[in-house]
């Protein structure tokens, strides 16, 4: 298999791309990735992600939107691949831009290690 990321678009500070799973002969899978459940209690899954990238060394794929440029709002998250899928790890956001740095977000979702 082989992991590719293609970019979709790009903003000023945010690029959005799409990750698929290449098998030689198959048809490109599409990676869907898993989010918190939504306020309605159902899974969400997102297929476009915001300034990701891949750490091989992990196996994650991690993705930081940032709000606006000075990146005190937005949404953080991680991913790892757990052989077969890739398995939401953290998941934090800050609605509001109110001058919060990244590691003070609420995370609303943790994986236990």
């Amino acid at each position: 298999r082989t992991l590719v990321q293609l970019s979709c678009s790009a903003g000023a500070y945010n690029f959005i791309s799409r990750w698929y799973l290449v098998r030689r002969g198959e048809t490109p899978l599409a990676i869907s990735f898993p989010m918190p459940v939504s306020g309605e209690g159902r899974p969400e899954t997102e297929l476009e992600l915001v300034n990701a990238e891949f750490m091989p060394e992990t196996g994650t794929i991690s993705s930081y939107a940032l709000g606006r440029g000075i990146g005190d709002c937005g949404s953080s998250a991680s991913w790892t691949w757990d052989g077969e899928a890739f398995q939401l790890q953290s998941y934090a956001l800050m609605d509001d831009c109110r001058g919060v740095s990244a590691e003070f977000w609420p995370t609303l979702w943790r994986s236990a290690d």
